[in-house]
């Protein structure tokens, strides 16, 4: 998944909501895009399939690249959203409510960053960035992120505690 891609949608989208100036409804909260993402990704392996199927055969297959490229952004989109959507669910009572605690569970490494970055443009303050049990890679991501950004932290249960 493109990390520039997941960037702008959440810089899209998290400023107003931490704001307040974006209805919630825009989330879909009834929808899970985690789900659809999952569902979107298997059609894409069985499209694969199909097309290596053509190929061994000799038969044409460039209107299976269009619906693929078509799949391919679906997911990209998709799994993003369902990003955005697991972070507000797990932040709706601090982040949201203008606290200075973050929690990053359920998110996927390659979605930390993106979070990270529109979390330091939206809010200066310091900051507790929970990160979970253990060193798994959101722990190593949000890690990785402080440092290659030299910003001071102390840590306490997976917590970072920025200083």
């Amino acid at each position: 998944m493109n990390k520039n891609f997941i960037t702008n949608l959440y810089f899209d989208y998290l400023p107003y909501f931490y704001n307040e100036t974006l209805s919630l409804d825009e989330l879909e909260l009834d929808k899970d895009y985690r789900l659809l993402a999952q569902e979107i990704y298997e059609s894409k392996q069985q499209l694969l399939h199909r097309m290596q199927n053509y190929h061994s055969k000799k038969i044409g297959q460039s209107h299976l690249s269009h619906e693929l490229t078509k799949l391919n952004f679906l997911h990209q989109e998709y799994s993003a959203w369902g990003g955005l959507q697991t972070f507000y669910k797990n932040n709706k009572d601090t982040f949201f409510k203008k606290s200075n605690s973050v929690d990053l569970h359920g998110l996927y490494s390659k979605e930390v960053g993106p979070i990270l970055e529109v979390i330091f443009y939206l809010s200066k303050d310091k900051l507790h960035i929970i990160t979970g049990k253990g060193n798994g890679t959101v722990y190593k991501t949000t890690k990785n992120f402080l440092e290659k950004r030299k910003i001071k932290y102390s840590l306490s249960n997976n917590t970072f505690i920025l200083k």
